[in-house]
């Protein structure tokens, strides 16, 4: 876990997931309006088997009020879009461990009175919002903030959650966020300061080039790589080769849905998952295969980075970790990168094939190294490729690190 990370993601998003500290802005702002449909319909459950199940209101002529079917069938799926709104609430609030930070900053009317748009998550959570926006905040500059502490937050699921928060009285800890005022522009503030450099973070050069496959390639190394994932997940639990080689072979349906996600002919399909579980499986009986998948010190995969340099550039990286001077040694002094491969050679020689993926892939192993070393003493990176449909490592002492290390 990375001190201090934020991920911003939608609600829909977030679900399942947790956080120590969460916040919620623009509880104000209306849900993405429906559009008037052409043919309004429903399902209706019917104890007469006879009767028709499905029942079907066109749209209304230019001019013309919605007709008595229509209107009763909008407002079923207006109540419906209701019901989701409180559940997606819901869902918003209970993502916090310690902290749930709520902030609206609603208009106003002529009168005073606060405007609430009917399909906003405020006006889904007003029955407690309310007491929040007394008549002294309409002189302020800040954007209301609601306070809900965590066990309201974490009300059960099946009694009415916004009577539940109502309910609910219990003094709100103090706050560890600061408000900020609602014109206050970020870039403006940081525009003239100067540009913190993390170790050589603005000099990596990223733009590296990325070799493309077919798409049916590309599919196939996607899927290799969100199984060995899983291998890792597997090992760092203490499962071992011997159970791993079993459970892998009932792991096909799953490649296959993955696959066919890619977008891939369920022909196409069904010839590639076998190729994915034979790749699993030959990186498992290879030794150097499963000294990369197993536990090591520090160990992680799918490690997602991010380098600020004249732009933003992400990159992944497929495996990290702690270990020997070389392969197979013992010990945890030294940072490994290991990125997999999928690819094969084909009439050339397998010498000089590896010999053509060094030169492919260093520059962005390089900076892959360049973005990592800063997490071990100077001389201690290493970085290879994998490829795990041929069994076989290729490693190197990065360029960062080549200069004065003797071999």
């Amino acid at each position: 876990m990375v001190a201090n990370a934020v991920d911003l993601m939608t609600i829909h998003g977030a679900k399942g997931l947790e956080w120590d500290i969460v916040l919620v802005p623009g509880l104000e702002k209306r849900a993405q309006a429906n559009k008037e449909k052409l043919l309004t319909w429903d399902e209706i459950d019917q104890e007469d088997e006879e009767a028709a199940s499905v029942v079907l209101a066109p749209i209304a002529e230019r001019g013309e009020g919605s007709k008595e079917l229509n209107a009763w069938l909008k407002e079923i799926a207006k109540r419906r879009e209701a019901a989701e709104r409180k559940r997606l609430f819901y869902v918003a609030c209970t993502r916090a461990r310690e902290e749930l930070h709520l902030f609206a900053s609603p208009q106003r009317t002529a009168s005073g009175n606060i405007h609430r748009v009917h399909d906003s998550l405020l006006a889904t959570a007003w029955a407690v919002a309310e007491r929040h926006f007394d008549a002294s905040a309409a002189a302020s500059e800040h954007a209301t903030i609601l306070q809900m502490p965590l066990t309201v937050a974490r009300a059960d699921a099946e009694e009415e959650f916004v009577g539940d928060l109502a309910a609910a009285e219990e003094p709100a800890r103090p706050a560890r966020l600061q408000r900020l005022p609602l014109h206050f522009e970020a870039q403006a503030r940081f525009a003239a300061m100067p540009r913190i450099s993390h170790g050589e973070a603005l000099v990596v050069p990223t733009q590296f080039e990325r070799p493309e496959g077919s798409f049916e390639a590309r599919a196939f190394g996607n899927a290799v790589h969100a199984f060995t994932e899983m291998l890792t997940r597997r090992t760092s639990g203490g499962a071992g080769v011997d159970v791993l080689l079993r459970e892998i072979r009932g792991w096909t349906p799953r490649i296959a849905a993955v696959l066919r996600g890619e977008g891939l002919a369920p022909a196409v399909v069904e010839g590639l998952a076998p190729r994915v579980v034979k790749a699993l499986g030959d990186m498992l009986n290879d030794p150097v295969g499963w000294w990369v998948l197993s536990k090591h010190e520090d160990a992680t995969s799918e490690l997602a980075l991010t380098s600020w340099g004249d732009r933003r550039s992400s990159v992944r990286l497929d495996r990290v970790f702690l270990a020997g001077d070389k392969p197979l040694d013992e010990g945890r002094e030294f940072l490994w990168i290991v990125d997999y491969k999928t690819a094969t050679h084909g009439r050339e020689s397998v010498d000089e094939f590896f010999a053509e993926e060094r030169a492919k892939y260093e520059a962005q192993m390089d900076t892959y190294a360049r973005m990592m070393k800063d997490r071990v003493a100077a001389g201690r990176l290493r970085v290879g490729l994998y490829y795990p449909t041929l069994t076989r490592m290729v490693w190197w002492i990065p360029e960062i690190e080549a200069v004065g290390v003797t071999r």
